[in-house]
């Protein structure tokens, strides 16, 4: 992304509002002479946002095909074109210009509005993420490093919505630094591991003063095995 400065705003204003018009010929004039196809407006919106909310679908197509602009970059609210093309074309309806602008840009891309999601899934602190499946659950630890309540638990049905359920360690006594949680299941989450600092551990959580990201996974058996680095 380039955020036009005091030399270049005026070039990028006057090709923001010929691309809100849908004004194609102007765009194409000022692609080729004196607008440098990257830049975006102060809150992160590019060319094609403006054209997508400007209804011109040759212009879209303009844009896309030979410029190269991309539908899924996101401005700074993480609003895409394509974000705004299907908000347009539900507030429109079938058969509108943002309908058509809709469907041009799920060809493009590969994939209609309703089979995509957001990159990334969660936002926020996340690290280490490890991840078990229950039955038709999944399950994901994360670490917490000096952070309290520790090691948020999350639970998922298809890996992309998620919700914090719990915490490992809830309780003050326990608010130590935790790094690299990892879990193992069978029937049920039956074990949680991470490396850490040494205290009274809650029942259910190992401890592993001297090895770096520990990992648990299942052998023959039903047993648990460990590995990790020294």
């Amino acid at each position: 992304m380039i955020t036009y400065t005091s030399a270049t705003r005026q070039n990028a204003e006057e090709a923001f509002e010929a691309a809100l018009a849908g004004d194609l010929k102007r765009v194409q004039k000022l692609a080729d002479y004196t607008f440098h196809m990257e830049t975006c407006d102060e809150e992160g919106n590019s060319l094609l946002h403006y054209a997508v909310r400007g209804g011109n679908l040759k212009l879209v197509r303009f844009l896309t095909e030979v410029c190269g602009l991309d539908p899924s970059w996101a401005n700074k609210a993480l609003v895409t074109p394509f974000d705004l093309a299907h908000r347009q074309a539900e507030a429109e309806g079938p058969g509108s210009n943002a309908a058509e602008i809709e469907a041009w840009m799920a060809l493009w891309c590969g994939f209609d509005y309703e089979s995509c999601y957001r990159n990334p899934i969660l936002r926020g602190m996340y690290p280490d993420p490890s991840i078990v499946r229950v039955g038709e659950d999944y399950y994901m630890v994360n670490s917490s490093f000096v952070f309290f309540p520790g090691i948020p638990v999350s639970r998922s049905r298809d890996l992309v919505h998620w919700e914090t359920i719990g915490y490992v360690m809830a309780d003050p006594c326990w608010a130590k630094g935790l790094w690299k949680a990892d879990a193992a299941s069978g029937h049920r989450i039956s074990a949680i591991i991470t490396a850490g600092l040494p205290y009274v551990q809650p029942s259910g959580l190992m401890m592993m003063q001297t090895v770096f990201r520990p990992s648990l996974f299942p052998v023959p058996e039903g047993l648990k095995a460990l590995m990790g680095n020294r």
